[in-house]
């Protein structure tokens, strides 16, 4: 469909698709890992599940802190603020 079309607002939607080739490819090799001192391969970010930056950077984060750790699934390591609108 295609025309002029009188609006306020646009909010764009597009397709995000994962990438997440260079994991499962490491998983492939998981019987080298050893030899090359590797512990673990995980898959987390946008190779995951694409999303906004913000969600990718927090996932990096936490994976960074993580390393090695405890799997703890999805409690969480860190209080989250909740904010809202003021009324004026």
């Amino acid at each position: 469909m295609t025309g002029k079309y009188a609006a306020d607002a646009l909010v764009m939607v597009a397709s995000r698709v994962g990438n997440d080739e260079v994991y499962y490819n490491l998983k492939a090799r998981e019987p080298d890992w050893a030899n090359a001192g590797i512990k673990s391969v995980k898959l987390f970010g946008d190779a995951e599940a694409s999303g906004p930056i913000a969600w990718s950077t927090c996932a990096g984060h936490r994976y960074a802190r993580e390393l090695d750790g405890e799997y703890i699934g999805d409690a969480l390591s860190f209080r989250r603020e909740i904010t809202e609108l003021a009324k004026y």
